[in-house]
């Protein structure tokens, strides 16, 4: 994924802010093309995101 080569591999994001965008991306998938209901935390997820958007906002 782009992001993983041009920001995580560059040190401007974390491993784990890359699995969590690649786990987000997931979730979309899913809920797109599954006919099943996604099974997460969505509050949980939310504040992820949330702390997730803050992050790559000191970036730009």
């Amino acid at each position: 994924m782009l992001f993983g080569r041009e920001v995580v591999l560059e040190g401007d994001a974390s491993e784990e802010e890359g699995r969590f965008l690649n786990e987000l991306r997931d979730h979309r998938e899913q809920a797109d093309y599954d006919h099943e209901p996604i099974e997460a935390d969505i509050d949980t997820l939310f504040e992820r995101t949330e702390d997730f958007l803050a992050s790559m906002e000191e970036l730009v």
